[in-house]
C-alpha cells in the first residue's frame, strides 16, 4: 500500500482449475490409489516400447515413431523451459 497515492497491489493466489485436480491425484488419498497409478504407469511404460520397437522400416523408431517420439519429448521439455 503506497499512502502517498493511494495505490494498494493485491498479490493472491488462487487454485488454477485443471492443475489442481492434477497436483490432488498425486495427494495419495488411499493405499489401494497407488498400487493402481504405479500399475498403470509400468503398463503404459510397456506400451510406449513396444509401440515403439514393434514397426520396421519406415514406420518404425528411425522413421515417422522416431519423429512423433522426439517430438514428444521436445514439447514437454519446451513447456518446462519456458
Amino acid at each position: 500500500m503506497n499512502t502517498t497515492n493511494g495505490q494498494v497491489d493485491y498479490l493472491g493466489i488462487k487454485r488454477r482449475p485443471f492443475l489442481f485436480q492434477l497436483s490432488f491425484l498425486h495427494y495419495n488419498p488411499g493405499t489401494y490409489w497407488r498400487y493402481f497409478s504405479d500399475t498403470f504407469a509400468i503398463s503404459i511404460i510397456i506400451v510406449i516400447i513396444t509401440g515403439l520397437i514393434m514397426n520396421k522400416g519406415d514406420r518404425g523408431f528411425f522413421g515417422i515413431r522416431g519423429v512423433e517420439f522426439a517430438l514428444g519429448i521436445i514439447i514437454p521439455l519446451l513447456f518446462l523451459i519456458f
